[in-house]
């Protein structure tokens, strides 16, 4: 008589779904709605307080060298796997 095998099958590893990519379109609308509201008012700010615009200026592009940066690094381990 044959021997049932008692090994349990492993579990199902769930694909991405519908839900998720409403979470990641979310997300996108989300960090879009706030970056323009970052942008328009550092604009405003400069257009009411133009002795601000060179610090605005600086900051803005440090954080545009950080964002591509961690894009770079972002793409670059998503590619390796």
């Amino acid at each position: 008589m044959p021997v049932p095998d008692t090994q349990p099958e492993p579990p199902a590893t769930p694909g991405p779904g519908p839900t998720s990519n409403g979470v990641a379109l979310a997300l996108w609308v989300i960090g879009l709605v706030v970056a323009l509201i970052l942008v328009f008012g550092a604009a405003y700010l400069t257009w009411r307080h133009p002795s601000v615009a060179t610090p605005i200026t600086v900051g803005i592009a440090v954080l545009t060298v950080i964002i591509a940066a961690v894009g770079f690094i972002v793409t670059t381990a998503h590619r390796r796997r």
